[in-house]
């Protein structure tokens, strides 16, 4: 099933069709008010198609993904935490620029014609041992040359090397993003290329997260498991508090609603799962606690002698 199926909209919508139908969806088929057992991976399949829609309409007007040395791809490195947090993220990033003084020309007179060297192609030849044609060296495969005397500041080339700022919120479901006229500058094209921001998350070993939803394992003592009560746990800067019920048993799994991830509205749930965790090294006051525990067992609840 495509995407538009999944989102049950046509080929042709626009943005704002396709950011309405997700609405509604999501809110229809969220884990937290939909029950049924499929609910859960129908919005998943949802909150997928929706992304990838996006990204593609941010994208339709610009060159294919990766397909033009303008596009250009920058990695940055996030915690999960700021993934799960969707913080954002500052980024100084260097790209090529038309050159202001000749308006990406590389002409004093701002006029530029056809590259004669490769007859506007920007390529030239062929590579007997590659099997691929080759950058003209002429017009640096930009297709046009300048016409009359260079600019002194890009030495004839059109463009120069600028430092700039740009500010990216991040998002549970991004693994890279496309931004459309923010690559490098493209001479014969007169225009940005893509620029491409790829996100390698650190995991975080205490918990997994798919989607919205965030799971973990929590350490608890046999005290707390025994009588129950409260037990807070720090998610990714948030305290989440889990209710232990009295006599809980070891490898019992407790979902606790709204304790996920929260994105456009929608927040996941975060499901715990108790481990009991016997103390190796006790202090003296534990080990007289333990020792009336035991010889309470031992008295009320242990038979002494066997019935034959």
């Amino acid at each position: 099933m495509g995407y538009h199926e999944v989102l049950g909209i046509s080929v042709e919508a626009p943005p704002k069709e396709i950011h309405r139908a997700y609405r509604i969806l999501a809110v229809k088929y969220h884990p937290d008010k939909n029950k049924d057992p499929g609910a859960e991976q129908k919005f998943r399949e949802i909150k997928k198609a929706y992304e990838a829609l996006r990204n593609e309409k941010k994208a339709e007007t610009a060159p294919a993904k990766q397909s033009y040395p303008s596009d250009l791809r920058v990695s940055i490195k996030v915690k999960m935490q700021d993934l799960a947090s969707c913080e954002k993220k500052s980024l100084k990033i260097k790209r090529w620029n038309a050159c202001h003084t000749c308006e990406g020309t590389g002409s004093i007179s701002h006029k530029t014609k056809k590259c004669v060297y490769c007859d506007g192609t920007g390529l030239e030849g062929y590579s007997l041992v590659l099997g691929k044609k080759r950058v003209c060296k002429y017009c640096q495969g930009s297709r046009i040359l300048p016409v009359g005397d260079q600019c002194e500041k890009c030495r004839g080339t059109g463009v120069v090397v600028e430092l700039f700022s740009y500010q990216i919120q991040l998002n549970p479901f991004s693994e890279n993003y496309i931004l459309p006229d923010l690559g490098n500058f493209e001479k014969g094209a007169k225009k940005h290329g893509n620029l491409i921001i790829d996100v390698e998350v650190e995991q975080d070993p205490r918990f997994l997260v798919k989607g919205l939803n965030i799971f973990g394992t929590i350490q608890i003592s046999p005290a707390l498991a025994i009588l129950g009560g409260d037990y807070v746990i720090d998610v990714f800067g948030k305290p989440i508090t889990i209710k232990i019920s009295p006599g809980i048993q070891h490898g019992r799994v407790i979902d606790v609603d709204q304790g996920g991830i929260w994105y456009e509205h929608c927040r996941g749930f975060f499901r715990a799962t108790v481990n009991i965790k016997i103390p190796v090294v006790i202090t003296e006051k534990e080990s007289e606690y333990y020792q009336a525990l035991l010889d309470f067992e031992r008295g009320n609840l242990w038979p002494t002698t066997l019935s034959l």
